[in-house]
């Protein structure tokens, strides 16, 4: 094992150097959750912002500093945090209820609260329900308390501060003046909207304006209070900004110019999927974001930063060259844009060091899957963190040995799984041939199923590489211990690409937070493995 590799050396002249040297330049560990997978006695069937209090005070009891969340903008009809109907906009069915201000005043409104309750109990998040359930409850509560929230000067600098909300508030208020319609199918008039016209719609739809105004409004009130108390806590908040977003998005509404609506974004054919993926995203078109200062950029990194101190760049290699696809043909005809491969390395990097210089959050990278391997060293240079899922780590090139612990490469954040992939102990029953290689590369005896002792030595395992941040899945501890895990292992992913299954982004913790808390067993399992 390296000791005390020189991280400081490494970032001296790496244009992250100045974010390091804010949160400090040390070893990390922490967890990783969804917030819809959060579950305690005060949500309300999903996780919700104010669920982070309890465990941002967890972790700082077990010494632990990172909590990485999946996205958390609002998303249309699909549950996936990645088809995000907004770059800027949180989720409203996030809102904790029960902190509501003046909500104690509504008895009616509790009532309807300890009635729903009974979702808690449910294993996966019902989106449906929940999101008929919140949005009828929110604008209930919205007519009665707006007229005092919206004299209050703090509301109202929220608005100003933040111009992205009334392209936001009234693409939301199009999508429901034209229910079940994405924009292409709007009144032709309103499809490529005119200032004047934007103007006109705002005084139309006034109401339903407000209201979205107002939920953004108590979002960042509660999303910002807990990076508050993180802050105090010293715990560090990682998000995750999709390199991305939906067509049927207000960003491609109102910013068509900035993306390639001829084209989508997928993936070539490759190890993992011989067909190729087709995302149906736009991708976008770079030219016109570069003309424009990249100041849709700068204002999406600008819209995060009262949430996170870190972000996750999903899909880092798409910023040096990403998979396009004609409409209505396969991604095995895709292509590569840019087009010119000497052209990847020099692009990539324009482009990361701007999401570096236009924000005070730290990047780090998912930089999985087929990257072209210049990417890992030009990462490198920059001083951002790549992503080192132990199980893939191999020298495929050689033996296909697993890695040892002190060969993983310092500037990187190691992990045992990720959203999309099975856990350990799925993993383990899955691929028994895998299995049995990682238990011999351990010198620990192979059994069909996974042994505590073993489970523990991987986890300590992936907390003492010489990478130098350490952050898993939240289930890579708690599925440890049967009373905190679903009988039917599959029911502890999060994901499975390329799959509709109903289970798919909806995975609950099966514990309580408050009961994780009290586990004792538990408590002393990840102290152990992290010391």
């Amino acid at each position: 094992m390296v000791s005390n590799p020189n991280y400081k050396s490494l970032l001296e002249d790496a244009p992250t150097n100045s974010h390091f040297e804010k949160i400090g330049i040390s070893k990390r560990h922490g967890i990783a959750i969804p917030l819809f997978s959060l579950r305690t006695k005060n949500s309300l069937g999903i996780g919700e912002y104010l669920d982070l209090i309890p465990l941002i005070d967890w972790l700082k009891k077990l010494k632990l500093n990172i909590i990485q969340l999946l996205p958390i903008n609002d998303i249309g009809g699909d549950p996936s945090p990645y088809s995000a109907l907004s770059s800027c906009a949180l989720n409203p069915l996030y809102i904790s209820l029960h902190k509501l201000p003046h909500i104690k005043n509504y008895p009616s409104l509790i009532k309807e609260m300890e009635e729903f309750s009974k979702e808690n109990e449910k294993p996966f998040v019902d989106w449906e329900r929940v999101t008929t359930f919140k949005y009828s409850f929110l604008k209930t509560y919205y007519d009665l308390v707006f007229d005092k929230i919206k004299k209050l000067d703090h509301y109202q600098t929220f608005l100003v501060q933040n111009p992205w909300l009334s392209e936001y508030a009234l693409f939301k208020a199009l999508k429901h003046n034209f229910p079940n319609k994405g924009w292409t199918d709007f009144p032709k008039d309103l499809q490529n909207i005119s200032t004047k016209e934007m103007q006109n719609q705002m005084e139309l739809h006034k109401d339903h304006i407000d209201y979205y105004f107002f939920l953004q409004y108590i979002c960042h009130e509660q999303m910002s209070s807990v990076k508050k108390h993180a802050d105090k806590k010293n715990i560090l908040l990682k998000g995750d900004i999709p390199i991305l977003l939906s067509k049927d998005s207000a960003d491609v509404f109102f910013h068509k110019h900035l993306f390639d609506l001829d084209l989508e974004a997928g993936a070539p054919p490759d190890f993992y999927n011989a067909k190729g993926q087709n995302w149906c995203f736009p991708p976008f078109n770079w030219e016109n974001v570069e003309k424009s200062d990249f100041h849709w950029w700068k204002r999406r990194l600008r819209s995060q930063e009262d949430y996170f101190h870190m972000y996750r760049i999903d899909h880092v290699v798409g910023f040096y060259r990403i998979w396009t696809i004609a409409h209505g043909k396969t991604p095995l005809t895709g292509k590569f844009a840019p087009d010119n491969l000497y052209l990847w390395k020099s692009h990539g990097e324009k482009l990361l060091k701007m999401l570096i210089e236009s924000s005070t959050m730290l990047p780090l990278a998912e930089d999985l899957g087929t990257v072209p391997h210049y990417v890992f060293s030009s990462l490198k240079e920059l001083g951002i963190l790549g992503t080192r899922v132990v199980r893939w780590m191999k020298y495929y090139d050689e033996d296909g040995s697993f890695l040892k612990s002190d060969s993983y490469e310092p500037l990187t954040m190691t992990t045992l799984s990720t959203h999309d992939a099975e856990p350990t102990k799925l993993w383990w029953e899955k691929f028994p041939i895998e299995a049995k290689a990682f238990a011999d590369f351990l010198k620990v005896p192979y059994q069909k199923k996974l042994s505590l002792e073993t489970h523990k030595k991987i986890l300590s395992f992936s907390h003492h590489t010489s990478s130098l941040f350490h952050i898993n899945p939240l289930q890579e501890y708690t599925s440890c211990f049967d009373e905190l895990t679903y009988s039917d292992l599959e029911d502890e992913r999060i994901n499975t690409p390329g799959t509709h299954a109903k289970t798919n982004w909806s995975y609950r913790t099966k514990a309580y937070l408050e009961e994780l808390v009290e586990h004792e067993k538990l408590n002393t399992l990840i102290e152990k493995v992290i010391s």
